[in-house]
């Protein structure tokens, strides 16, 4: 029975050896074309980037709203801050030396 895909292996040698010749310039390329995308939808998203009145005032309504300070929370947040350095500044005693296993001092 005679296969369907007819696979010269000469041929495929010569495959091969066009893309060991012309792989770095296919690789570049595709660097270069890569690049250049993502330098131009950089600039267009940097550059080009106008907003219609319509969309400036939207933005500036959700933007700058002023934020409610909620006091009884930062109250809790400066005391648990100053418990903290209250627990930090005292000193720890060690009770039981773990390097001794009788409980000697040194």
């Amino acid at each position: 029975m005679k296969s369907p895909v007819n696979l010269n292996i000469f041929q495929a040698q010569k495959l091969f050896a066009f893309w060991v010749r012309y792989s770095r310039a296919f690789y570049s390329l595709m660097f270069f074309l890569t690049f250049g995308l993502g330098l131009s939808v950089w600039y267009f998203n940097v550059y080009r980037g106008d907003w219609s009145e319509e969309q400036k005032r939207s933005y500036a309504a959700t933007a700058f709203q002023e934020t409610e300070f909620r006091e009884s929370a930062f109250e809790a947040a400066v005391q648990t801050t100053a418990h903290r350095a209250e627990l930090h500044d005292t000193s720890v005693k060690v009770s039981r030396d773990l390097f001794f296993s009788d409980g000697r001092k040194k």
